[in-house]
């Protein structure tokens, strides 16, 4: 292989390892910068963005046993079929949801608002194909709830509802209209809070969440107490 010291020759063949052998594999591609990745999997015939591959074998540590047996015939037969596990070309962006997360972590809710915003632009900005519109969909509602849980978290709950509607309006999530009564019910809007609960119920009727269940039956208890 291409530009990894001491994994070329016949002590690396993954052809034959077995799966727990080639999640090993794959975690030592993790290890690696960018053009590494790029250089070591040319010799299996991927050329792509590194960012697209980096995803890929992100998604492959987490993969079944089935898949990574997969993954070995097609190592075995010298022809490695990206497209044939369903990576999505959106992929790429799950590095940024992590940064972002890890900066809501650390208490950097601006920067972790800003990491989802940029993000956000750049996926709504790519011309996809039709077949990946979902994905794009999926892509865009993880930030939208990284970004409003950011913003909640900062207790900027003003700007929280103002987040929250701007979301729902491209990408309806269940999260998302909680978060929002949530955040009308510490506002002291306790209609609107019912409303964004009973919304989310009526849209995602197989979905629940104890805490805003919680907050909606306080929410019923101030409208009939006022």
């Amino acid at each position: 292989m291409h530009g990894m010291p001491g994994m070329g020759g016949a002590g690396f063949d993954p052809s034959k390892m077995d799966p727990a052998q080639l999640k090993m594999m794959l975690n030592m591609f993790s290890g690696m910068s960018d053009e590494q990745i790029k250089n070591s999997m040319k010799s299996f015939g991927i050329d792509l963005d590194p960012k697209i591959i980096r995803s890929f074998i992100d998604k492959m540590k987490n993969a079944s046993d089935e898949e990574l047996n997969k993954l070995k015939e097609q190592f075995t037969s010298g022809n490695v079929n990206m497209n044939s596990f369903n990576v999505s070309p959106f992929a790429k962006y799950e590095d940024n949801l992590k940064e972002a997360k890890k900066l809501m972590d650390e208490n950097k809710f601006i920067e972790s608002i800003e990491k989802c915003n940029e993000a956000l632009e750049k996926i709504k900005s790519e011309n996809c194909e039709e077949k990946d519109k979902e994905e794009q969909k999926k892509m865009k509602g993880k930030f939208y709830d990284q970004l409003t849980l950011s913003r909640y978290n900062s207790q900027d709950y003003d700007d929280t509802i103002t987040d929250c509607q701007k979301a729902i309006e491209d990408v309806p999530l269940f999260s998302i209209y909680n978060r929002m009564g949530i955040c009308y019910f510490k506002k002291g809007r306790h209609v609107k809070a019912r409303d964004a609960f009973l919304k989310a119920k009526e849209l995602f009727p197989n979905e629940t969440d104890n805490i805003a269940e919680k907050y909606l039956k306080m929410a019923l208890e101030e409208i009939e107490n006022y």
